[in-house]
């Protein structure tokens, strides 16, 4: 019995740790997904999105006090101007972000602090969001910031606070671009 459990111990893919190439070690970690919602606002603009997210299955510098991790999130958004200038118009907003989170490694308790950030690309239905606010094209890449804390015994709440940028980085001008201060909860599971 003991034989069979060492065995099991040392397949445990959790446990596994392999050199990368900068010399620190990778971990492997189960793989997560979660459902989040986010609201924010910027420019006169009120948004709200969904998103699914699934983890990588990797840490990178698990031999550190704090370890870098990553997921793969997908959203869908709606805008909703009201810029006093008139020429409001709602949009639908969809998103891919390949994201990086920076956490402790060995949490304990039940709040964790993490930092995050990515740079992902997303669709905008319409690229004119009111008079004197058009984004010139329905590409647009998003990038961005947040700080939050991971909540529960079983470590499956996520708030953050992020701060959001869109803008299509030039392709065709004018690029004003669109900022958003975003509060964002998540459910792993």
């Amino acid at each position: 019995m003991v034989v069979s459990f060492s065995a099991m111990a040392a397949q445990d893919p959790s446990a596994q740790t392999s050199p990368s190439s900068w010399g620190d070690p990778v971990s492997t970690v189960p793989i997560r997904d979660a459902v989040s919602l986010e609201a924010g606002y910027g420019y006169h603009t009120e948004m709200e999105r969904i998103s699914f997210s699934r983890s990588w299955g990797k840490r990178w510098f698990s031999d550190r006090p704090w370890a870098l991790s990553g997921y793969w999130d997908a959203g869908v958004g709606h805008w909703t101007p009201h810029a006093a200038a008139g020429g409001n118009h709602e949009i639908n907003d969809y998103g891919i972000t390949p994201v990086f989170r920076y956490a402790p490694t060995n949490p304990s308790g039940n709040c964790i602090p993490f930092l995050e950030g990515g740079i992902g690309a997303h669709y905008l239905s319409q690229h004119d969001i009111y008079e004197g606010h058009n984004m010139s094209t329905h590409f647009q890449f998003g990038d961005h910031i947040g700080a939050g804390v991971t909540l529960g015994p079983q470590h499956d709440w996520d708030v953050m606070v992020r701060f959001q940028h869109l803008s299509n980085a030039g392709i065709q001008n004018p690029n004003p671009g669109i900022d958003f201060l975003q509060l964002r909860v998540s459910h792993w599971f």
